[in-house]
């Protein structure tokens, strides 16, 4: 299927055999499932949408118009990235990224809770602010001085690699960009261990399937600054 993304009057693609996702090429909530699904080798199709000018027949599958949606061929819905991400885990068995253990599955829930400040400080550094907020480039530095903290391993979930680092990781691919936008650099020194980590995660398959290169992100940054996001941006 094409990878340009489907806008308003649009026909909903037809022919489902297989599980669908219903994306957005930049969108890093999108990219959480994509790594999931390339993580576990699943065979899938992508739709990808215009969160600007949503298709009609999108807002019926999922009335909020967010994306990522997981369609199974018989017409079963879910949303929300970390929600379809589980669901797909705990669905196809194979190469499983969800602790057995209670505990630690639980502590990746929380390490997940606050990543939200990392999250909000790096949009508000980019999209929110054009690239001139000082202070948010500083208020993330802040957020990531925990997660430093707690990498006691290779990856979050220890040796191996597991859903914790691979929902965070998309704010991590766009860090560079960010760094370019903002005319800013990256504290290696003040982050050792996320630097291994980030060198570690992207020599993973799943990694260099989903990524895009940073180039892309921010030509495409560029178009949403100019007040025209360009979604098909790249391709």
């Amino acid at each position: 299927m094409s990878e340009k993304a489907y806008s308003k009057g649009s026909s909903c693609p037809s022919g489902q055999g297989k599980l669908r996702l219903y994306s957005m090429r930049f969108c890093p909530y999108s990219e959480r499932v994509r790594l999931v699904l390339a993580h576990k080798d699943i065979d899938y199709d992508t739709i990808n949408i215009n969160l600007y000018s949503k298709p009609e027949w999108y807002l019926e599958k999922n009335e909020r118009g967010a994306v990522p949606t997981v369609e199974q061929p018989d017409g079963r819905l879910v949303y929300d990235s970390v929600v379809a991400s589980e669901y797909l885990d705990d669905f196809f068995m194979q190469n499983r990224l969800t602790p057995d253990d209670p505990y630690d599955k639980a502590c990746g829930k929380l390490l997940l809770e606050k990543f939200g400040k990392v999250q909000s400080a790096q949009y508000k550094a980019g999209f929110g602010s054009k690239g001139q907020d000082k202070d948010a480039i500083q208020d993330m530095w802040v957020a990531l001085d925990f997660f430093e903290s707690q990498l006691k391993g290779d990856f979050f979930g220890g040796n191996n690699i597991k859903m914790a680092d691979l929902m965070m990781w998309p704010w991590f691919e766009r860090l560079s960009p960010t760094m370019e936008l903002t005319n800013e650099k990256f504290p290696m020194d003040r982050f050792p261990k996320l630097q291994a980590w980030v060198e570690r995660m992207h020599e993973q398959p799943a990694v260099k399937k989903a990524a895009l290169d940073p180039r892309i992100h921010v030509g495409y940054s560029r178009t949403h600054f100019d007040g025209n996001p360009d979604v098909d941006h790249g391709l």
